[in-house]
């Protein structure tokens, strides 16, 4: 079970089970009020949206010139070595291998399989 998906049964679960949550619910819907459209202007209102926006913002604008940097690039194609950046099919890993090794110096011998 994926971590939306649980989290998903557990709000449901809560709504079920506590009475006052039942109670708000169900004064929603009478009201033709989605669970989800109250939600999101009660954080939109509270200001948690704007504030996680900003938070968002924010890291990228720090991370932007890590990211840009010798030391950033270095990090990225480690990650990529590993395969944490995402896919990336068997042609394009080699001609980033090759490009690599050709930037290194060093000489790669294939042995004599014969």
């Amino acid at each position: 079970m994926d971590w939306n998906r649980a989290n998903d049964l557990q709000i449901t679960t809560m709504i079920k089970e506590n009475p006052r949550i039942a109670e708000a619910v169900r004064g929603l819907q009478s009201a033709g009020i989605s669970v989800g459209d109250a939600t999101a202007r009660a954080l939109q209102d509270s200001g948690v949206t704007d504030a996680l926006e900003r938070l968002t913002n924010m890291g990228r604008r720090f991370a932007l010139p890590i990211k840009e940097s010798t030391v950033g690039q270095a990090i990225i194609e480690a990650l990529d070595d590993l395969g944490l950046q995402g896919y990336e099919g068997k042609e394009e890993r080699r001609a980033r291998r090759r490009k690599r090794v050709e930037r290194s110096g060093v000489v790669r011998v294939k042995p004599n399989t014969e």
